[in-house]
């Protein structure tokens, strides 16, 4: 069945795009000069090899490959409407291949501010693909709303750095308020990401993602969380790039409730990554 639906699902998605490059419009031209042709879309794939901190011979080491796909296509209302995918490849044990959660989003640039300050806004919404999303919480689909704030510090520090504010609010659907596992489901969350990116010598770029979140159960309990990545990518060619980074992820608060657990290096939960990425 999970086989047919991913079949289904992947030849539905292909037709939309091929439906989509065929009924894109070339932007006017002028009498003198003649412009580029629009890119109503965008599709950009990405393989991520992924590993723990432990040592090889570890039990607790994991080695996995990550397949993402995101595909972005222009509206009329100078809008962008996204579909994004992936598939996760254990590389130890059974080797397994896992479809994650997909997701609709739909991304606007509102206005701008003092010519350095950008206010953009972003919502989407989960497709629970995942056998955990889909069998056991019995996700319906989670709607998450984010405003964002981008600053162009180019005037005030240094050209290429750019500082974005994201506050979020997520909320979930599920047909039960308990998970198959017993556990409580998360109803809402809300949480702030703030990620600084700097580009230097054209082709390099170093970025710093961070995120703190608090959600809520359907049973009144509450869980902060928070991740940290840190990744330098290089731009190989227009269309091809590759990074190398860090990732770490937990819970942001101690068993008590009250230390706290934030750590930016963690052995035994640090990932670091390379990935290769290709934009068409």
């Amino acid at each position: 069945m999970n086989k047919v639906f991913t079949i289904t699902l992947i030849t539905i998605f292909s037709a939309i795009i091929l439906n989509l490059n065929n009924i894109q419009n070339a932007k006017a031209t002028t009498t003198t000069v003649k412009e580029e042709e629009e890119k109503r879309f965008s599709l950009l794939l990405i393989s991520t090899l992924g590993s723990s901190l432990h040592k090889v011979t570890d039990v607790d080491h994991s080695l996995s490959n990550d397949f993402e796909l995101s595909y972005k296509y222009k509206l009329p209302i100078d809008a962008k409407l996204g579909l994004y995918m992936a598939v996760s490849k254990n590389l130890m044990g059974e080797k397994k291949l896992t479809l994650n959660d997909a997701s609709l989003s739909i991304a606007k640039v509102f206005t701008k501010f003092a010519d350095f300050i950008t206010f953009s806004g972003l919502a989407a919404a989960i497709i629970p693909l995942s056998e955990n999303s889909r069998d056991n919480k019995k996700m319906l689909s989670k709607i998450t709303i984010a405003p964002t704030f981008t600053f162009d510090m180019t005037k005030f520090i240094t050209p290429g750095l750019s500082i974005t504010y994201r506050p979020y609010g997520k909320v979930a659907f599920y047909r039960y308020e308990v998970a198959l596992s017993g556990a409580s489901n998360d109803q809402f969350t809300f949480g702030n990401r703030l990620i600084i990116s700097y580009s230097f010598l054209k082709k390099f770029s170093i970025s710093l993602d961070n995120i703190y979140s608090r959600s809520w159960t359907f049973s009144g309990d509450s869980k902060d969380g928070f991740s940290f990545d840190q990744s330098i990518s290089y731009d190989v060619t227009d269309a091809f790039g590759m990074a190398l980074g860090h990732y770490n992820s937990g819970s942001a608060l101690a068993s008590d409730g009250v230390e706290s657990a934030v750590k930016f290096i963690n052995p035994r939960t640090s990932t670091v990554y390379l990935s290769l990425s290709y934009a068409l």
